[in-house]
């Protein structure tokens, strides 16, 4: 109740305010005529608005602020009163005489003369006036609607409206000069020639034209202006049918179309001028019937036919369906463009009755799909139909009614009946000119030669045929219901018919070969006419089905005899060409034998031979049966099969290597991949991340003389490589590039909008699937071939020894890779066992063995330096060397950088291939070391051994181990170890917490469960760097418990199952002085002091988005006391944002310190807030939900400030209505809920780094001329 009267007080004060101004202020006119002034500059010497391209950008902005004032009308006039006054009358009328004067200063402007001879030379200017028209159709509306509430405000209007016609036609006004009866047709003049002028657009007499009266056309019949252009011409032209004799109204029809020899001499159809005349005279006559179906047809109109606003809504929203489903906002958008008056309750009724709401799933758009009860009100030709919207509809209403198994012919449906003042406009269905018209075209159906004629024009008489039957029956109807119709009214289109022998030509197209495609209509259409020919209806039966049975039975005689003989000439001819193809294959083989192996070219040989298809085919089939059977009984009921362990033992030489072959996606070659073929490469993109980061204050303050050395386990900083996968030649990728090259510094001269990669940063587009890329990266053989060479090691490849980080960048961004995707994978709950991709498989394979081989071409001295001083964090020694602590250091990478460089350690001289990585037995002791570390640096961290308020632990006790004696001897093992850390922490003055411990069972699941990650990434690392295959599987590979798969990935890397192998070591000195790196406090630092240390927690868990609320007006009020200063009204730039990565609200510095040190220093760039806060927070690219809009800002620094480079884009925020559709920009005002699927979708794209990628093929789909300053956001 308070808020329906809180909406009625509303209503009326804006209701007294528009009156008031209206009657005692003159609002109206003084609006009006504010327009007008402008408009006066803007006349020709005809008193015509002329608008002219050449014009400055100042005067055009000028009238365009201009033309807003017309929606300050729009608002005046939006109310209609209910109570008219005389001040209120006057003050009107004197605006709509304003208004009036506006009207015909546009009627008659940007007219058109057909070019004959030549093409027209510049395009005129034709925009603003249809810019003009859009704005002021509402206002038309509106006036009318004032008009129809007072007859005495009616009347005036009406008399106003006759002076200022009578002045534009003054000159031209001829109707004092004709009869009573011929006034309607001079009044639809004006319509049908706006018909006629379309008509012979479509045909092609205007083509020399150009585009701008194919654009004033398209907008005339759009459904921006359609409302108060064509279709009021649709009006017109029925009002005038009513009011004209329907002969006259025919003939005039005709004469203006330029059809009149169809009605003078019917059975001439043939032409005797060009081809292109005779199709235009074909085309016009297309046009001409479709527009006199309009005229009869369209009667859904309140006060034209019997139908009410509902119903008209209802078959408006039926033939939009009838194209596609549709979602709400579209079926909604097409409605207010179109300038209707759509009121909610009534589109929801409407659609609940014709439609049902469909969603494929939780986060896709809902889709309104049409009911199939309601089909069969599809009308083929609905007037606001375009050509492509007829064929899309025609083909989508086909396809349904197959799928329902129901009749494929497509017939108006049954219409409503015309009111008392329209009913004579079915009368030009059965008057004589119409009759004359039908047997024209039916009479040239039958004439082979006829050039005169289209399947088209036959299927449209043939419509109105139905409809005069239609109006037949419904008229015999009416009579039997109503005794007072009088015999003038009776339709007699059947009776007339006769006269013409209609039935007739009828019967006789059924034979002619034109009509073969119009068959099913022909027949339907003769189904009606038996109805009423009782008398012979028994005969014309019998007679019929005789001969269409004869010719069905005749027809199918020549169709299977038809279709025997192609069958035997298609045999004949595959085999020929089988006989041709084996003889050259065989004189191929015979002179390529070099190629071909005695074998294969046996088994080809016997392939090749047509005669025996089958023997090949059986015995591949019982080879691959026989492979099955003998895999299966190797199966047994446990979860993996794996016979030894392969790292550090013999078992990687004895596996068999397969040969792999690749195609280059440029040229199309295959190539063997080996060190003597030419050289594949795959396209990547290098970046830096941060995604992994568990201390988002630390950053890289310098890196110019940053150490990569060691990384630190809180991953603040990191490199991260993506790929598409798809080979190319290194040669062909040459050849590419330099194109780019080309093409970029032809493109910098002629746009002025940013390109969606830089050349300046060394990035291009895959070739294939245009991802975004910014180098290449080898592809290499399987790394044990390496160790069967005994030659020198050289690639041809120039050693960068002039910056010693670049293999350390390298391995880093090979385990921040892998670690990215374990991730991926742990969200999820995959296994990492047979769950990548294909693009991740090829992108870590290519990483893993570029790096490998990396090492052997920089300076191997300060590589030897290099391994030294990474081994001394795990095998501490007495000389002190400044390194960080074990605690603080990521295994993972000092894994991956170790085993690449413990190799090197041996070299004596000039590198071999032998001295790289595969998975020997250093890398057994290697793995085995880190693991030991692993465990002790979780156990010493931060509360990990005391009970905390869950239980984080995801073990079943029952899976960890079957024997006791060994679980008993594990969970001691962890003991000793625990007691050993806490008084190696007592004895460095640790404050040990008042907690109680972990029960043994409980802490030694709570460690295997910390170990996973590290596991997982060090089994993705050495099974691409040794191309051992996966265990065999007898379960699903997807969805492994951990337990399951820590065994797996224990047995596939030689560790031992239990951890008492690796703790209960025999040298207790190394497990101390692991302890001790581990509580040491004389370490060098990883982090920078003025920045505080992170405190990891095991096991660790994977960074999530920010947690938004379920519904967005929560978001709203969350930053609603974050007001943030606009300089103008759009500054898009200043809106409110919230970091999604770590959930800071960003808004402007004067409303909030956070970037206190960055605005000092960034203070004469003035960047923006989001660009600031993405430097210190996010790294290179930044996520944000934009309040205002409520959209997501992607914003990628491109070159991590210094040049104050940045990419973006906008798109949809994860909030979506009750229909599932997103709502950018809050313009339908729906309420908004999170959507948790679209959520996450986001939130695997952010962990997958392809945020790059989005942004740039936005940016490729942006048409926009000018670049967006993406750094001021």
């Amino acid at each position: 109740f308070f808020m329906d009267s809180e909406w009625k007080k509303a209503f009326a004060i804006l209701y007294i305010k528009a009156r008031y101004l209206i009657s005692f202020h003159n609002a109206f006119q003084i609006i009006v005529d504010a327009f007008l002034k402008y408009c006066e500059q803007k006349l020709n010497p005809q008193g015509k608005l002329l608008f002219l391209r050449i014009t400055t950008p100042m005067t055009q902005s000028e009238f365009r602020r201009a033309q807003s004032i017309l929606y300050d009308l729009k608002y005046l006039l939006g109310i209609v009163p209910t109570q008219y006054t005389q001040g209120l009358r006057e003050h009107f009328l004197n605006g709509f005489r304003s208004f009036l004067q506006l009207l015909s200063y546009m009627h008659g402007m940007d007219k058109v003369v057909r070019q004959v001879g030549q093409h027209i030379e510049f395009e005129p200017e034709w925009e603003t006036g249809f810019n003009i028209f859009i704005k002021i159709q509402l206002i038309i509306q509106s006036i009318l609607d004032w008009c129809s509430n007072d007859a005495e405000l009616l009347k005036q209007a009406y008399l106003l409206t006759g002076e200022t016609l009578s002045l534009i036609q003054q000159k031209t006004d001829v109707s004092h000069m004709l009869k009573k009866d011929a006034l309607p047709i001079v009044k639809i003049n004006e319509p049908l020639r706006i018909q006629v002028l379309s008509a012979q657009h479509a045909a092609g007499i205007w083509r020399r034209n150009g585009y701008s009266l194919s654009n004033q056309l398209y907008f005339y019949s759009n459904i921006k202006c359609r409302k108060e252009m064509y279709d009021r011409d649709i009006l017109a032209l029925q009002i005038g049918a009513s009011l004209t004799p329907p002969d006259v109204y025919l003939i005039q029809l005709l004469y203006k179309f330029g059809l009149l020899e169809w009605v003078r001499s019917p059975e001439n159809g043939r032409s005797t001028e060009t081809d292109t005349k005779t199709y235009e005279k074909v085309r016009i006559m297309e046009e001409f019937l479709h527009l006199l179906l309009i005229i009869i047809v369209e009667r859904y109109e309140p006060f034209v036919g019997q139908v009410t606003k509902e119903e008209k809504l209802k078959r408006e929203v039926l033939h939009q369906l009838c194209t596609a489903p549709m979602t709400h906002s579209d079926l909604v958008r097409n409605f207010t463009d179109s300038g209707q008056e759509l009121e909610t309750v009534a589109l929801e009724i409407v659609l609940k009755e014709i439609a049902d709401f469909k969603k494929l799933s939780q986060s896709s758009r809902g889709n309104y799909e049409l009911k199939n009860d309601c089909l069969k009100y599809y009308n083929p030709f609905y007037y606001h139909y375009t050509k492509a919207d007829q064929c899309k509809s025609e083909e989508y209403v086909l396809k349904r009614r197959k799928a329902l198994g129901l009749s494929s012919l497509l017939l108006i449906p049954s219409l409503p009946s015309f009111c008392d003042s329209f009913q004579s406009v079915i009368q030009l269905l059965q008057c004589d000119i119409f009759l004359t018209l039908v047997t024209a075209v039916l009479y040239r159906t039958i004439d082979q030669k006829a050039e005169l004629w289209s399947e088209a024009i036959l299927i449209r008489i043939l419509h109105l045929i139905c409809l005069a039957l239609f109006e037949q029956e419904d008229s015999v109807g009416k009579q039997q219901t109503t005794s007072t119709a009088m015999p003038s009214e009776k339709f007699q289109f059947y009776e007339n018919s006769q006269k013409y022998k209609i039935e007739k030509l009828l019967v006789q197209i059924t034979t002619a070969t034109k009509a073969d495609a119009c068959e099913a209509l022909v027949s339907h259409v003769l189904k009606l006419f038996s109805k009423y020919n009782e008398e012979e209806n028994t005969k014309n039966e019998q007679s019929m089905s005789s001969t269409v049975s004869q010719d069905l039975s005749n027809d199918t005689n020549k169709e299977k005899q038809n279709g025997n003989r192609r069958k035997e000439l298609i045999a004949q001819k595959q085999a020929k060409i089988m006989a041709k193809m084996t003889a050259l294959q065989r004189v191929f083989i015979k002179e390529n034998k070099d190629l071909f192996p005695e074998e294969k070219l046996s088994m080809e040989n016997d392939s090749l031979s047509p005669t025996t298809p089958s023997s090949s085919s059986t015995t591949t089939h019982d080879l691959l049966t026989s492979e099955l059977d003998t895999t299966a009984n190797q199966m047994d009921t446990s979860p993996c099969q794996i016979s030894q362990p392969y790292l550090g033992t013999i078992y990687l030489d004895s596996s068999v290597q397969t040969k792999q072959t690749l195609t280059c996606i440029f040229c199309q070659e295959n190539s063997e991949l080996k060190l003597n073929s030419d050289t594949i490469v795959i396209s990547a993109y290098v970046q830096s991340s941060r995604v992994l980061s568990k201390n988002r204050s630390q950053k890289i303050e310098n890196p110019d003389t940053f150490d990569p050395t060691f990384m630190s386990n809180d991953l603040y900083w990191g490199v991260h490589v993506s790929s598409c996968g798809h080979p190319i030649h290194a040669s062909c990728w040459m050849k590419y590039h330099d194109s780019v090259l080309l093409q970029s510094q032809r493109l910098a001269l002629r746009t002025r909008g940013a390109t969606n990669y830089d050349i300046e940063m060394g990035e291009f587009l895959c070739p294939l699937c245009q991802t975004l890329s910014n180098t290449v990266i080898p592809l290499l053989p399987s790394l044990r071939t390496f160790t069967n060479e005994t030659k020198s090691f050289g690639l041809n490849v120039n050693a960068d020894d002039r910056n010693d980080r670049v293999p350390t960048i390298l391995w880093t961004s090979c385990a921040y890779t892998i670690q990215t995707i374990e991730n991926l994978l742990r969200i999820d709950s995959k296994s990492i066992l047979k769950s990548l991709s294909l693009g991740q498989t090829e992108l870590i394979s290519s990483l893993v063995k570029v790096s490998a081989v990396y090492g052997l071409l920089h300076n191997i001295d300060k590589a030897k330096i290099h391994c030294l001083k990474l081994l001394s964090v795990l095998l501490p020694s007495p000389a002190r060397l400044q390194v960080p602590s074990l605690a603080n250091v990521d295994l993972f990478h000092l894994l991956v950088s170790l085993c690449f460089t413990l190799p090197i350690l041996f070299i004596d001289g000039v590198p071999q291939f032998i001295h790289v990585a595969n998975g020997n037995l250093n890398d057994l002791y290697l793995m085995r070391l880190i693991l030991t570390a692993h465990c002790l640096q979780i156990l010493s961290s931060h509360n990990f051994i005391y009970e905390q308020e869950q239980n984080i632990s995801e073990f079943s006790s029952s899976n960890i181990n079957n024997d006791d004696d060994g679980n008993s001897v594990e969970v001691e093992a962890i003991k000793n170890v625990v007691q050993k850390i806490i008084q190696s922490q007592k004895n460095q003055s640790y404050q040990t917490p008042s907690q109680r411990l972990l029960s043994g069972r409980a802490l030694c699941e709570k460690l295997k469960l910390a170990l996973l990650p590290l596991l997982r990434c060090s089994a993705l690392f050495y099974h691409h760097l040794t191309d051992t295959a996966w265990p065999t599987v007898t379960s699903d590979t997807a969805s492994f418990d951990p337990s399951t798969e820590y065994t797996i990935i224990c047995q596939y890397l030689g560790l031992p199952k239990c951890l008492s192998k690796i703790l209960n070591q025999n040298d207790h000195n190394n497990l101390n002085d692991l302890l001790n790196s581990l509580t040491s406090l004389s370490v060098a630092p990883l982090h920078n002091q003025t920045n505080p240390v992170s405190i990891l927690t095991y096991p660790i868990k994977t960074n999530e988005l920010y947690h938004l609320p379920k519904e967005y007006i929560d978001v709203m009020n969350q930053v609603s006391q974050y007001a943030a200063p606009y300089t103008y009204a759009r500054d898009e730039t200043r809106s409110p944002c919230i970091c999604l990565i770590c959930g800071e609200i960003v808004v402007r510095k004067s409303q909030t310190s956070i970037f206190s040190s960055l605005l000092t220093s960034y203070q004469e760039s003035k960047l923006g807030t989001c660009y600031l806060h993405t430097l210190q927070c996010c790294g290179p690219v930044g996520l944000y939900l934009r309040i205002k809009e409520c959209s997501l800002l992607l914003i990628h620094i491109t070159d991590n400030g210094r040049a104050n480079k940045a990419r973006g884009t906008l798109i949809p925020a994860p909030y979506i209505d009750d229909y599932g559709e997103t709502d950018q920009g809050l313009r339908r005002g729906n309420p908004l809920h999170l959507c948790e699927e679209r959520y996450r979708l986001l939130y695997k794209r952010w962990l997958s780094h392809t945020f790059t990628e989005d942004i740039s093929r936005s940016m490729e789909l942006n048409t926009s001329i000018y670049a967006t300053i993406w750094n001021l956001f």
